[in-house]
């Protein structure tokens, strides 16, 4: 089948990014205080447990006069998440074998946290091979057994070069997000004539062009074309919008609704975008923004965490999968059922556990393999469900440095500079020593103290927890723990001070505008696929003070992001 569409694989542009000067797809990217202000007033910087006060900042969209300035929209390939829900949406009983083709593919590489930055999703060789495979075994099984007559019926005595094309015009308008050109529709016959000449059947000659259509550029990448000769800054069109809108609420390709509205030029106002939003936040899709949080508090990697049996033993089976369903479901079903709000999410005492897990928490009245709601005592939130926690730890302990690393950059937006080279290890657990202790003489050398003045005050409160999320008075060599720390050098200075456990921390970071601000930049990251630039300032002002405005409702943050000037607005490209 391969040589008859070779140039169809050509057109995706094998390694066509290049990357800016500096940047390495495994660069441990740490995220910055880039455009973390929302002109509240908050503070910023400061010593140790306070800050200086920061005078408001103007707002930026005032600056601007009137005029529409938006950051850049670079085309982006699809990541490999929105590849598998893509094709899972097309057809009914393709779920199963998407996620499997998917799951083969070279992991998509990070940026900023993130595997969807649009600037390292290309396309090299052994990418473009896999590609290939997969859609090998997928146009195999779309049209094996009777799934022909579901994907492209053709009846006994009918034209099969007219029932082909019809095929090729309804499954190529989902999947390629817009109705097909003539051109186009003619490519995609010629594959099909190229099949049927060279002796082969109708049902040959489908699973050529279903081949054909998930290797096209159509569909692999979310393409915006700038008219010829436009310039400076312009409207979205409709179908643009709609893809926006589905990769933003659905991580998938517009659904049959959302077409029709695109072409019938019914998205061509905020209001009219606001309404399919909304819409579209209402369909069971839309839980699919658990993959943001399952990258930004690194969730993913749980599927493969081991631990150290002589550290840990009589572990029960797929704990890392069990704890990543478990966060999975707090997140979704507390955006989705609960109240959205990012408070509740950070503080909320309860959690979702099978009779494996609450077992293995220490947890009672729970049976079954069914994940339920349970009332938890002395934590609560994202931050201290086993799997925020296990995801930062080491094979044979916890990790107060990686745990601190995360909240000062990954819930605070701040920048903990790289370590000096040579730095002393921390070295083994010790029976006399807790790992706090340790830490506190490790602090006491002026090359360390910089960094982990930073970091330790935030890593030790979630010392009640160890490496596998349970609850616990003594660490691994026996020793009783220690949780007091200290939220120090964030902008709200009154927050600014020690805490006594996890619970403490996490209260503060629940009232705290630099968290709120650090979420939606961290969400806004994912959905635009890069970091904040210049040209963002106005949006992400606007974006953070809704935010903030809402009592950080995340649902109605997803609904800001469609009424900002860079949702439907874009830099045209030279």
């Amino acid at each position: 089948m391969r040589p008859f569409i070779l140039a169809f694989v050509c057109l995706l542009g094998c390694d066509a990014r290049i990357l800016a000067p500096g940047e390495s797809p495994f660069d441990p990217v740490i995220p910055g205080g880039a455009g973390s202000g929302s002109g509240s007033g908050s503070g910023s910087g400061g010593g140790e447990g306070g800050g200086t006060v920061v005078m408001p900042q103007p707002n930026p969209c005032e600056l601007q006069n009137g005029a529409v300035v938006v950051g850049a929209a670079p085309m982006r390939r699809l990541s490999h998440d929105e590849y598998r829900n893509t094709i899972s949406d097309l057809q009914p009983g393709w779920s199963a074998a998407a996620s499997t083709q998917a799951a083969l593919l070279t992991p998509d590489s990070e940026s900023l946290g993130f595997r969807n930055a649009a600037a390292f999703l290309d396309v090299k060789p052994v990418l473009a091979t896999q590609y290939l495979d997969a859609a090998e075994a997928l146009a195999a099984q779309a049209v094996a057994g009777t799934n022909l007559n579901t994907l492209a019926p053709c009846a006994a005595g009918a034209n099969e070069l007219t029932c082909a094309q019809n095929f090729i015009r309804t499954f190529g308008r989902r999947l390629h997000r817009h109705t097909l050109t003539a051109e186009e529709v003619a490519r995609y016959t010629a594959v099909y004539t190229s099949a049927r000449t060279a002796m082969y059947d109708y049902r040959t000659g489908i699973e050529w062009v279903v081949f054909a259509f998930l290797n096209s550029p159509g569909f692999l990448y979310r393409v915006e074309l700038d008219p010829a000769g436009s310039s400076g800054v312009r409207k979205v069109s409709g179908l643009e919008l709609a893809s926006r809108l589905s990769y933003l609420l659905w991580q998938s390709a517009p659904d049959e609704t959302l077409l029709a509205a695109a072409e019938g030029g019914q998205l061509t106002s905020r209001p009219e975008i606001l309404a399919q939003a909304e819409r579209m936040l209402a369909d069971t899709k839309a839980r699919r923004l658990t993959a943001f949080f399952d990258q930004w508090l690194k969730w993913d990697k749980l599927e493969t965490m081991s631990r150290e049996p002589s550290a840990f033993p009589g572990l029960p089976m797929n704990l890392g999968p069990m704890m990543r369903a478990e966060a999975q479901n707090f997140v979704e079903r507390t955006v989705f059922d609960v109240d959205g709000k990012l408070g509740t999410l950070l503080t909320g005492e309860y959690t979702y556990v099978n009779q494996a897990l609450a077992t293995h928490y220490g947890l009672g009245g729970v049976t079954g393999t069914a994940f339920q709601r349970v009332a938890t005592s002395g934590r609560g939130g994202v931050l201290t469900l086993g799997g925020t926690l296990a995801a930062n730890d080491l094979a044979t302990r916890t990790s107060i440095v990686h745990r601190g690393v995360s909240m000062r950059t990954q819930v605070m937006c701040q920048i903990v500079p790289a370590p000096p080279p040579d730095i002393p290890a921390l070295g083994p657990i010790s029976s006399t020593l807790t790992q706090a202790q340790r830490l506190a003489m490790h602090r006491a050398d002026p090359t360390c103290a910089g960094c982990h003045n930073l970091i330790d005050p935030l890593g030790t409160p979630f010392e009640a927890f160890d490496a596998v999320g349970r609850a616990r008075t003594q660490d691994e060599a026996g020793n009783p723990v220690d949780t007091r720390g200290e939220l120090t050098r964030g902008k709200d200075v009154a927050l600014n001070g020690p805490v006594a456990n996890a619970s403490e921390l996490v209260a503060k970071f629940a009232q705290s505008t630099e968290v709120r601000d650090c979420f939606a930049t961290q969400l806004y990251r994912f959905s635009v696929g890069r970091k904040e630039e210049n040209g963002d300032a106005c949006t992400t002002y606007t974006m953070k003070k809704r935010f903030n405005e809402s009592g950080g409702d995340v649902k109605a943050f997803l609904l800001t992001l469609t009424q900002l000037d860079d949702f439907d607005h874009r830099q045209v490209q030279p």
